[in-house]
C-alpha cells in the first residue's frame, strides 16, 4: 500500500533527476534536502510570517549564484526563500538555516557561537564540521544515494524543536547519529 510519505519521497526523487546537472554537481539534491529538513522544524510563530532565510557559506561564487537561482524558484510553506552569502562577519537572525558547503573558509567555531540561543538550523556537506557543532551533514553521492548524519548533542542543545518524523525508524532517510 502506498502512503502519502511514499508518494512524497517518490516525487522528491523524481524532481532530483534533472537537478544534479547544474553547477556544483548534486547541489540541487542537497538544497532539496535542506528544505526537507526545514519542514521538520517547528519554527517560531513570529518567523512564519517572514521569508525563510538560508545563509549559504560557499567560496565558489558560481555555486552560490546557482543555489540562489535554484531556491528563488521555490517556496517554503507559502513563504518566499531568500539566500544570503555567509561570511565570518554576517549577523545571523533567528529562525533561519545556515548551509555550509565543502568549499568555505568560514570560522565554524565562531559561527557555532553565533547560533547559540537562536532558532538556527546548521547543515553542512563537510562531515568534519559535525564535530565542531553543526547539526546535520548531507551528502548527495554520484550514485544518487542520499546520506545524512546528525550531531545529537548539537540537535539537543539547539533552541529548535525538531519534529520526531525526521528521527522515525521507518523514515527512508533515517539519519545516523554521529
Amino acid at each position: 500500500m502506498i502512503n502519502k510519505l511514499t508518494i512524497l519521497i517518490i516525487s522528491m526523487l523524481w524532481s532530483f533527476s534533472g537537478v544534479s546537472q547544474q553547477p556544483g554537481g548534486n547541489k540541487g539534491k542537497n538544497l532539496e534536502t535542506v528544505l526537507k529538513f526545514a519542514g521538520c522544524v517547528n519554527w517560531a510563530e513570529d518567523s512564519q510570517k517572514n521569508d525563510l532565510l538560508i545563509f549559504i557559506a560557499d567560496d565558489d561564487e558560481e555555486r552560490f549564484n546557482a543555489a540562489t537561482a535554484y531556491l528563488a524558484n521555490r517556496d517554503f510553506k507559502n513563504r518566499k526563500i531568500q539566500t544570503v552569502k555567509l561570511n565570518d562577519e554576517t549577523e545571523l537572525n533567528t529562525s533561519c538555516i545556515v548551509f555550509i558547503t565543502q568549499n568555505t573558509g568560514i570560522d565554524v567555531d565562531k559561527l557555532i557561537a553565533k547560533t547559540s540561543g537562536k532558532h538556527v538550523m546548521t547543515i553542512t556537506t563537510n562531515q568534519s564540521l559535525l564535530e565542531k557543532g553543526c547539526m546535520f551533514y548531507i551528502n548527495a553521492a554520484e550514485n544518487e544515494e542520499l546520506e545524512y548524519l546528525f550531531n545529537k548533542r548539537a540537535v539537543l542543545d539547539s533552541e529548535l524543536t525538531i519534529n520526531s518524523l525526521l528521527f522515525d525508524p521507518a523514515h527512508k532517510w533515517k539519519p545516523t547519529e554521529y
